[in-house]
């Protein structure tokens, strides 16, 4: 699908029902126009997901420590990469994964203070986010 298809149009496999999940983007490319993306159910997005994550980004092991850099479904429960960062530390993630965004921003300190727990413990680390999430964080250092 073209990145504008998800810009633009509103896509769905099936008959929308009321209630139905939907991802919205972000509008940034027209803030008068969110596209919708619906979902009768997750079973077909996650496995797609699932299978190809473990398969390109962790080859070579089960689990790894995430810190997610995106807000989690709860906080945005519209986004699919808010689901995706969520079901990426639910597949994939140690104990000690967690998303580091709440409805006011990134928390810096906490980013900050499990990098650190990590690197003390000599554990490998996953930031796993969107570009402008690297770009704030970087700023921040």
């Amino acid at each position: 699908m073209p990145i504008q298809g998800y810009k633009q149009l509103t896509l769905a496999t099936t008959k929308i029902y009321d209630g139905e999940a939907v991802f919205l983007s972000s509008g940034t490319t027209d803030p008068n126009h969110r596209s919708h993306n619906y979902h009768p159910n997750f079973d077909i997005w996650d496995a797609s997901m699932k299978f190809p994550f473990k398969q390109y980004v962790l080859p070579d092991r089960d689990e790894i420590t995430i810190l997610g850099l995106f807000p989690d479904e709860t906080i945005n429960p519209n986004s699919s990469l808010s689901r995706y960062v969520s079901k990426a530390i639910q597949f994939f993630g140690d104990t000690n994964s967690q998303t580091f965004v709440n409805k006011t921003g990134i928390e810096f300190y906490k980013v900050i203070k499990s990098l650190k727990q990590a690197e003390k413990e000599q554990r490998p680390v996953m930031l796993l986010g969107a570009s402008f999430s690297y770009v704030h964080l970087l700023d921040f250092f």
